[in-house]
């Protein structure tokens, strides 16, 4: 009985570490297959298989379009934009299309073509396309911020138009070209030339914000969870209950939410393990919420042409109200002026019936009009200080009637 628990210890005791070595093993080609796409990609293949899996169905469409030509039969479609918020994953989308059809990507950002001298960027664009396709190899061409060479087309000082020519040129060009698929990525749409919008209609792909609860938990996940970060009972039930309400969360947004996450949970020196409670999940999202209140204001992306414009209309706008304000500073002195006299004008009447004037002057109308120049505290006061000279008035005029009759009796 002793030598049978014996053996079972050990096949026990064997099986363990064997599970632990494959884990490890296979936690080892994990890491160094990721390691490997970053090198190829330059993204992590977890985030690259991420992004495919909820991937909007025309991008899986597209992968199967490159792997074999005659599946949408049209030799035509060889470009497409994917369009969307920063942080959204349009890059790596891009680079997850490559990945799935096994074709050879060509990573760009605009800075690779910009050079200075009059067409000298559409003369690089084009020369670096060319040789791409030229080469005969199934290449998917991806051009980060493509926006950025296109737009500004009709303004004398940016030399995009040559450039957005040159583009839609040499794609017009690669029609048929099975071996050749560039995608552009951009933040917006709205300010490219005409004849690229209308070469995108059917080729402008919308990448959204996760929206579902599982693929944000999903998404979470894969960035705060590693071999040495793990989270208890709790905390995955908060995830739970507050994932849904997370709307508009980008892919780059969790990615900070989780280095905020782990920052809370760290201790002062390293540990073998760091597990991530509840109120580590709270501290973070604290975190993160004072850090928008304070970045929100800038996030909208503006080019500068926006600015000065923006700057101008500011500008032209305080010019206006300082010209407004003067001018009403000018009819109130002059208004007050000619309620002066209908103070101090107390021994004429009110109001002439033969000319139709009052005693400043003015037309009745008018009086009114330079009236509702006044707030309603300043006429009262007005009101008051006439009625306290009045009553002064009237006061003189008895005291002189009353010695006029005093000296009237002296005399008799």
């Amino acid at each position: 009985m002793a030598v049978k628990q014996l053996s079972w210890r050990r096949s026990n005791l064997a099986l363990s570490l064997l599970f632990l070595f494959s884990s490890s093993f296979l936690l080892s080609m994990e890491d160094d297959r990721n390691h490997q796409a970053r090198k190829m990609f330059g993204a992590p293949l977890s985030d690259m298989e991420l992004a495919y899996k909820y991937a909007p169905s025309e991008v899986h469409k597209i992968v199967e379009h490159l792997k074999d030509p005659e599946y949408l039969d049209d030799d035509s479609f060889r470009y497409a934009f994917f369009v969307g918020k920063p942080g959204v994953g349009k890059s790596t989308l891009a680079k997850a299309v490559a990945l799935k059809s096994e074709w050879k990507p060509k990573y760009y950002v605009p800075s690779d073509f910009e050079r200075k001298g009059r067409n000298a960027t559409s003369e690089k664009l084009s020369k670096e396309l060319g040789s791409v396709a030229s080469q005969g190899m199934e290449t998917v061409v991806i051009i980060d911020e493509i926006n950025q060479l296109l737009e500004h087309y009709n303004s004398e000082h940016y030399d995009t138009d040559s450039t957005s020519k040159a583009l839609w040129t040499f794609l017009d060009s690669q029609e048929g070209n099975t071996k050749f698929f560039l995608i552009g990525i951009m933040n917006r749409a709205d300010r490219l030339p005409p004849q690229v919008k209308g070469r995108m209609l059917a080729r402008c792909i919308i990448v959204d914000p996760p929206d579902t609860p599982s693929f944000r938990k999903e998404l979470f996940l894969s960035k705060l969870l590693t071999k040495r970060v793990k989270l208890t009972k709790e905390a995955e039930q908060y995830i739970d209950g507050n994932i849904g309400k997370m709307d508009g969360y980008t892919g780059r947004d969790f990615k900070e939410f989780a280095i905020a996450t782990k920052m809370q949970a760290v201790g002062p020196k390293k540990e073998s393990c760091i597990l991530v409670d509840k109120e580590h999940l709270e501290r973070a999202a604290q975190f993160i919420q004072r850090t928008e209140k304070i970045i929100k204001p800038y996030q909208e992306e503006k080019t500068s042409e926006e600015i000065q414009r923006e700057l101008h209309e500011d500008s032209m706008k305080e010019q206006r109200k300082l010209h407004e304000d003067n001018r009403r500073m000018q009819q109130q002195h002059f208004v007050q002026q000619q309620l002066m006299h209908l103070h101090l004008a107390t021994n004429i009447t009110s109001h002439n019936h033969e000319t139709g004037t009052t005693v400043s002057g003015l037309p009745k109308d008018k009086e009114e009009e330079y009236r509702s120049f006044f707030t309603q505290e300043q006429l009262e006061s007005s009101k008051e200080s006439r009625r306290k000279y009045e009553a002064e008035q009237d006061h003189q005029e008895r005291k002189q009637k009353q010695a006029a009759k005093d000296g009237s009796c002296n005399i008799i």
